[in-house]
């Protein structure tokens, strides 16, 4: 036991801050800062210090970081509980509460010594608490007394000496409050009328009626200034209470204003902030304490006069917060004393207890956290610490976040979007990437739960790419394939069944025996014409659907299971390395990878007829219709009968069971059946990418990325397209290749596609996201060909002194891209690649293909 202070002393704080409220219990004392912060000392018998049991005795004030963020207005001390009212109208308690004086519906005998929300003050627009010895009242906005906790002595005003667990209303009061304050065992209440009512404990004469006795109801006290005529006006007159006595004085000087955190940000103090110069010191110091106080910054963004009347509601407003710090931000003295490292800092030592995670939805609306060098002090901490949340507070993070408008939560998508990309930018930060980037992906996933609405396919697929490239990077050497045209499905499959699985996830480079450079273009060339060959009838891997549009998976597959396994790694190859293929499966397909169940749509999508028959039966036909068409849970699928229900044979279909029919028949289709095939892709498939990542898609959103799309618009193509050099609209060469290009076939455009960008599909964004580019050949004449550069979808067009006549050019009998390979060119910006292509003595990383067309058919040759 600490020895008694018998002279004042001052108290050591454990950083330099201005107290500007006191509360003392019996054993412990509370101090509320100038911040918003709240510091507690003394003994923790109960947990009323709110710092965990861990803590039995503090003999110097420490911060309590379970109310880190947390705009804390007013503290209150009983003899050994303690409650904390914030700006929002939230109150926090802790400590003893074996009479009920938390108001939490419970008693806990040992105490509660972790904080917590009082529930049952969330809806009354709670303005002020005041604590007795093991009873409390609250004070509401609009003048009502709720007491609870115990009642031996008639303290709580409820006619009774019964303790009460939650909070009741005070009776008999003469209009509303203005005031009030709890003694020991009584409690005062001053009217706003300007009479003062008392009940309680009366042994002393502190009930004020001239005896004795205790007052089980509000009494009221007649002052010795009033009559019965008058009473004195109530912001003249202030009360409070001791342990056995009261006090009540006229102060008309005394600010009215209990509990404001006066480091919050206004109006006012951001204008002074803006106009102010760089050597203010004053003013550097304001900022400082508000970018390194979690409680201010949150105070100084909390909606004004809206109280938080169901659990979990955001009290803060982002979009006052993101106009601030954009202010701020724009004024370059301003932005360089922004500092916000101590304030993570004090998030993270403060995660394990923390209550309020409003203070991070304000921080994640700040610019600072989108820029690389908030990455690793800020955005990094901040992922683990969302990461490292109670389901119950990730819970509430995504309620939060799915409440925002688009612009907001796209800001706060970009924090982690950025840092991720950071990350795969600065080979430096390569070496501790996978805990890194796990994080990061973890609060993007959160994000995008929570919205997925406001999260764009485009930002899922940067996302995709980003981490695609980290992975790429973390290798020194690529995932090199080395073919035969010929034999493009053999060499594939066995070069990808030879490798080590680790390879998978490397950059792949594809080298045709034919050829002897290594070109960026090959990718493309690959899974162009790989696929054509094993979505074909002739590879037998796959079942087609009647109208020869769609493939599945065969419930008896005529190959090797582990083929499946291989297909299933070539996919992902193509989507990690970011290659459109031609996979012509259903919608299940992708529904199935990310753990979606198919459904009666997907069975309609792949056999149009059994569905609609199906959609039919369940949702038009009567019972008797149902009973009438005679049908069994026995059905033919992949040219196979199959008992649907093996414990009862020949099960008629009826209108009660004809659900079960159905999501069984679905079920056996696209499940069952192809159980082991299936289980083989997706395992090969995730080998390369990762699911965590992949899992951002909807299964549409999957498949437009992976498969891209044929809605060809060649108007926008032509509209988009960009003329370099001495190209323009109007020059006759360009007049002369748009005249011929529009007379193309629809087969035509695409195998001219095909030869400017390596692909004849469109990606998932379309054609709006095509922009090809039309230069000059140099050093060329009229006797050259046109070339493409496929890594930038440029088009080069020989220069010619002036067209003669174009009545040679035939469109259609033009075999327009019987070509080798299409051209590419693409400066590599991974210095460890181009070590790699310098040991193949590729010295130069720039690639070109041409276009080698017949001189009588080139569409740009004029004569």
């Amino acid at each position: 036991m600490l020895p008694n202070q018998q002279r004042p002393s001052r108290v050591p704080t454990p950083f330099p801050v201005t107290v500007i409220q006191v509360a003392c219990g019996d054993v412990h004392s509370l101090a509320l800062t100038k911040g918003g912060d709240v510091l507690s000392w003394g003994l923790n018998s109960h947990g009323q210090l709110g710092l965990g049991k861990d803590m039995s005795l503090k003999d110097k004030p420490v911060l309590v970081r379970a109310l880190t963020g947390v705009a804390v207005t007013q503290v209150s001390a009983g003899a050994t509980h303690s409650f904390f009212l914030t700006l929002p109208g939230l109150v926090y308690c802790c400590g003893a509460n074996e009479s009920g004086q938390l108001g939490l519906d419970r008693v806990d005998e040992k105490g509660k010594f972790n904080i917590c929300v009082a529930p049952a003050l969330r809806p009354l627009d709670v303005s002020f608490i005041s604590c007795g010895e093991a009873h409390s009242a609250v004070l509401t906005k609009d003048g009502r007394v709720f007491t609870f906790g115990e009642g031996s002595n008639g303290q709580l005003g409820h006619n009774s000496t019964d303790n009460e667990k939650a909070p009741r209303l005070v009776d008999g009061l003469d209009g509303s409050a203005a005031q009030i304050s709890c003694g020991r065992r009584h409690t005062l209440v001053l009217g706003s009328s300007g009479r003062l009512w008392a009940f309680g404990h009366g042994a002393k004469g502190q009930i004020g009626t001239g005896g004795t006795g205790d007052c089980l109801t509000p009494t009221q006290v007649q002052l010795p200034w009033t009559s019965d005529n008058g009473a004195a006006k109530p912001e003249d007159l202030k009360i409070s209470t001791g342990w056995n006595t009261n006090f009540a004085f006229s102060s008309p000087t005394q600010s009215s204003d209990r509990g404001q955190i006066t480091g919050r940000l206004d109006e006012t103090k951001l204008k002074q902030w803006l106009s102010a110069i760089p050597e203010n010191a004053e003013a550097k110091r304001e900022i400082c304490s508000m970018f390194s106080t979690s409680s201010s910054l949150v105070a100084s963004f909390t909606k004004t006069n809206r109280s938080p009347k169901t659990a979990g509601a955001l009290t803060v407003d982002l979009e006052a917060a993101s106009r601030a710090f954009d202010q701020l931000l724009a004024v370059p003295w301003i932005k360089q004393t922004v500092t916000l490292n101590n304030l993570v800092e004090l998030l993270w030592a403060s995660k394990n207890n923390i209550q309020s995670l409003e203070i991070l939805m304000v921080l994640l609306t700040c610019p600072l956290l989108q820029e690389g060098l908030a990455v690793f002090d800020i955005v990094l901490p901040l992922a683990q610490l969302i990461a490292d949340l109670s389901l119950k507070n990730r819970k509430t993070l995504k309620s939060w976040w799915s409440s925002l408008t688009r612009t907001m939560i796209t800001k706060h998508i970009l924090v982690f979007k950025n840092a991720l990309s950071f990350l795969g930018t600065n080979p430096d930060n390569l070496t501790t990437r996978d805990q890194e980037v796990s994080v990061l992906l973890g609060a993007l996933k959160l994000l995008y739960k929570a919205n997925k609405d406001v999260f764009p396919l485009v930002q899922k697929v940067e996302v995709f790419d980003s981490c695609a490239d980290i992975l790429k990077l973390s290798e020194y050497y690529g995932f090199l394939l080395t073919l035969r045209r010929t034999h493009l499905v053999e060499d594939t499959f066995k070069q990808l069944a030879a490798a080590d699985h680790c390879a998978f996830r490397r950059e792949l480079m594809v080298q045709f025996k034919d050829q002897s450079e290594l070109m960026l273009v090959n990718n493309k060339d690959l899974f162009l014409h790989v696929f054509d060959e094993l979505i074909a009838p002739e590879s037998e891997m796959f079942n087609y659907n009647e109208s020869k549009t769609l493939l599945w998976f065969p419930s008896k597959p005529k190959v090797d299971e582990k083929t499946y396994f291989l297909f299933g790694v070539l996919c992902g190859l193509a989507l990690f390395n970011k290659n459109i293929i031609h996979l012509p499966f259903p919608l299940v397909l992708f529904k199935k990878l990310l753990c979606f169940q198919p459904s009666l749509d997907d069975l309609k999508e792949f056999d149009p007829g059994m569905g609609e028959s199906l959609r039919c039966m369940l949702e038009d036909y009567t019972p008797d219709e149902v009973e009438s068409l005679y049908i069994t849970f026995n059905v033919t699928w992949d040219g196979e009968e199959v008992e649907l229900d093996p414990t009862e044979s020949e099960k008629p279909v009826t209108a009660s069971n004809k659900k079960e029919f159905v999501n069984t028949f679905v079920n056996y289709a696209f499940n069952k059946s192809v159980e082991r095939v299936f289980e083989e892709f997706k395992r090969g498939f995730f080998k390369v990418c990762d699911y965590d990542v992949v899992d951002f898609f909807q299964p549409e959103d999957l498949r437009a990325v992976m498969v891209g799309q044929e809605n060809y618009d060649w108007d926008v193509f032509k509209q988009n397209t960009v003329y370099e050099g001495v190209y323009r609209a109007e020059h006759p060469n360009i007049v002369t290749f748009w005249e011929v290009f529009e007379k193309l076939t629809a087969e035509d455009k695409k195998k001219f596609l095909l030869f400017l960008t390596g692909c004849n599909r469109l990606p998932f964004l379309g054609m709006e996201s095509i922009r090809m580019r039309v230069a000059v050949l140099y050093d060329s004449n009229e006797t050259h060909r046109p070339e493409s550069q496929t890594c930038h979808n440029r088009l080069l067009l020989p220069s010619t002194g002036g067209t003669r006549s174009r009545r040679g050019c035939r469109p259609s009998s033009c075999r327009l891209f019987n070509t080798k390979g299409a051209s590419g060119k693409k400066t590599l910006q991974n210095k460890v690649m181009k070590a790699y292509f310098k040991r193949l003595h590729i010295f130069d990383s720039s690639c070109f293909y041409f276009l080698n067309l017949p001189n009588e058919t080139s569409l740009f040759y004029t004569i």
